[in-house]
C-alpha cells in the first residue's frame, strides 16, 4: 500500500502522452492541462497523508509532505522523459518501491541540526 502513490504516478506518466510532451509544448493548452493535473495530484497526496502527519518526524510535516510530493512527481516526470525509463511492470514496481522508501525515510527522519552556514 505504501508504494501506491509512486506506482500510480509512474504508471500514469508511462501511459500518458501529455507529460513527456510538456517540455516541448509550444502552446499553453498542454502546459495548463499538465499544471492542473500535477496540482491536483499534489493536493490528493497531501489530503491522503493528512491522517498520518503525527508520524512525520520533521518539524514541519506539511512542508515535508510538500517536499515529498514534489520529489516523487519530479522523479516520475524525469523517468518519463529519459531515454532509458523504468519500463514494464517489474521495473516500475521496483522504482516505485525505491521512491517510497526514500520518501518514508525522509519523513521519519528528524530535522538535521542547522549550522550557521545554512
Amino acid at each position: 500500500m505504501r508504494d501506491a502513490y509512486a506506482h500510480a504516478l509512474l504508471s500514469s506518466f508511462a501511459g500518458s502522452g501529455l507529460f513527456p510532451e510538456l517540455p516541448r509544448a509550444r502552446g499553453t493548452k498542454p502546459l495548463n492541462r499538465g499544471a492542473r493535473t500535477i496540482t491536483e495530484i499534489h493536493r490528493l497526496l497531501l489530503e491522503a497523508a493528512a491522517p498520518y502527519t503525527d508520524q512525520i518526524r520533521c518539524s514541519d510535516p506539511r512542508t515535508a509532505l510538500d517536499t515529498v510530493a514534489r520529489a516523487v512527481l519530479g522523479a516520475c516526470f524525469h523517468n518519463s522523459v529519459r531515454p532509458d525509463p523504468a519500463a514494464g511492470e517489474t521495473a516500475r514496481r521496483r522504482y516505485a518501491a525505491e521512491l517510497s522508501d526514500m520518501a518514508i525515510a525522509y519523513l521519519l527522519t528528524p530535522d538535521r541540526h542547522r549550522t550557521a552556514h545554512t
